[in-house]
């Protein structure tokens, strides 16, 4: 069964740069320790799975297309959905140390046999009819584990040389973390689970409810470099930054706009411990702020304790805000993420939308300080902007360059509160807001926000970006 069309290749709009130099970032190639992994992109159409209950629920099967690179092996075979362009790749290994220590069992080696998992067609019949798709678990010799599955489109068993399995001791457990789609056979009606594993990418597990009970053992990769040499260095991460940074975009009626750190500090914002009602001002560095720890909670942030100087550094200044970025590996080393954090003294109450009208619901869900982030995900093999994590914030972010890059802040350090917790009266605040409208559309709205869950009654002073999963 061919593709219902040619998958068209996912692409950026501009040719991915020439980075300055460096170590092992944008070489094509990442050390996991022992063993070298390519990523290969040039991929063969195997099969596809059609949902018949579920009309666009299309999900195709790849391989490597052609030889691949001397020395390298593959490990497993890849799928995604057809509703989206062609963009996946799967990891191309090859031994470091094979040649070198020839007394320790090589990195890589065949599969001593390959289990059948599941297949679209479970008649000798259908088989011979017409093609369909078979899955194959590879098993690995003891001492070594399998990174991947193999899809055919026929019975018969893959050659032992189509994958390689990996040494035990260079890989490590991964999770299943959502299922991507389930497919039915179409003559006995078994269903395959294939998931999306947690941590390591796109590779992808399979399971038959027939073995709900015991798991399929499927790893990822470890790895053994602990200098990370494919990450980028300063200068590298300067040029991505220029070449990707984003533009962000404030909505016209926005009243609550961000400002720098230094500007929130210099501009009388206190630091509040527990049980001592003296605040003390906060140095423009931040130098005075409890240091590392964890939130115990016997710090905050808070305003300044003046009204007028209080209103005015809630509405921020956007002429100091700054981008703050927080780099870090990802997926082993893999991957390099950007952590774009833009900072607000005040975060204003949620808005209620009614049609085409925007109702603020007063003091719910506002407090003092928000870290607001989102995340560019980049590929260290080649350097390309892989996948952008964005928060639900009124931004919108286009790759076009940036304002600034700041190498660290000593607040970065500050573990506790930036913020005093708020509690609100939920029933007056409904009522006020009830009240503000004629009483069959007040009566419905009341209904509604009573249904919210009691946590939208008060809101805890939030964590700054070390504090925070991201």
């Amino acid at each position: 069964m061919s593709p219902l069309k040619d998958l068209e290749t996912l692409s950026l709009p501009a040719p991915i740069p020439q980075w300055p130099p460096g170590q092992g970032f944008g070489s094509g190639t990442i050390n996991l320790g022992q063993l070298q992994v390519i990523k290969i992109t040039d991929l063969e159409f195997i099969w596809r799975y059609r949902s018949t209950e579920k009309k666009n629920t299309c999900i195709s099967f790849y391989k490597p297309k052609g030889l691949l690179p001397k020395d390298f092996h593959c490990l497993g075979h890849y799928c995604q959905s057809d509703s989206l362009p062609l963009r996946g790749y799967v990891l191309a290994a090859r031994d470091l140390v094979a040649s070198l220590e020839q007394e320790r069992k090589p990195a890589l080696v065949e599969p001593v046999a390959f289990t059948p998992v599941w297949s679209s067609n479970d008649s000798q019949e259908e088989c011979s009819k017409r093609e369909g798709g078979y899955f194959w678990l590879p098993q690995p010799p003891q001492g070594y584990r399998s990174i991947g599955f193999v899809v055919t489109k026929s019975p018969a068993k893959p050659e032992l040389n189509e994958v390689r399995c990996v040494r035990a001791d260079l890989t490590e457990t991964c999770e299943t973390h959502e299922v991507i789609v389930t497919a039915v056979s179409e003559t006995s009606g078994v269903p395959l689970f294939i998931w999306r594993t947690r941590n390591v990418g796109k590779r992808r597990l399979c399971r038959t409810r027939l073995a709900a009970r015991e798991d399929v053992s499927i790893a990822c990769l470890k790895n053994l470099d602990s200098g990370l040499h494919a990450m980028p260095n300063a200068d590298q991460i300067q040029a991505l930054v220029r070449h990707y940074g984003p533009t962000l975009m404030f909505h016209h009626g926005e009243i609550y706009l961000p400002s720098s750190v230094s500007w929130f500090f210099n501009n009388g914002a206190v630091l509040c411990e527990k049980g001592n009602p003296i605040s003390e001002l906060i140095h423009e560095n931040g130098s005075n702020l409890p240091q590392g720890g964890s939130n115990d909670k016997r710090f905050w942030i808070d305003l300044p304790c003046d009204d007028q100087q209080r209103s005015f550094v809630k509405r921020g200044n956007l002429e100091s805000s700054k981008l703050y970025i927080h780099i870090k590996p990802a997926l082993g080393g893999t991957f390099t993420d950007l952590v774009f954090w833009i900072f607000y003294p005040f975060n204003g109450p949620a808005t209620l939308k009614l049609g085409f009208v925007d109702v603020s619901l007063i003091s719910i869900g506002q407090h003092v300080c928000d870290w607001e982030h989102f995340t560019l995900r980049i590929s260290n093999f080649s350097g390309e902007l892989y996948s952008i994590l964005r928060v639900a914030i009124s931004l919108w972010i286009r790759a076009r360059g940036t304002r600034s890059l700041r190498r660290s802040i000593s607040a970065a350090k500050y573990m506790r509160e930036w913020g005093p917790k708020i509690v609100y009266d939920s029933r007056e605040e409904i009522e006020r807001l009830a009240n503000r409208f004629p009483r069959t559309v007040g009566v419905s709205i009341a209904t509604v926000l009573r249904k919210l869950p009691v946590e939208l009654t008060g809101e805890e002073g939030p964590t700054g970006p070390k504090e925070k999963n991201n």
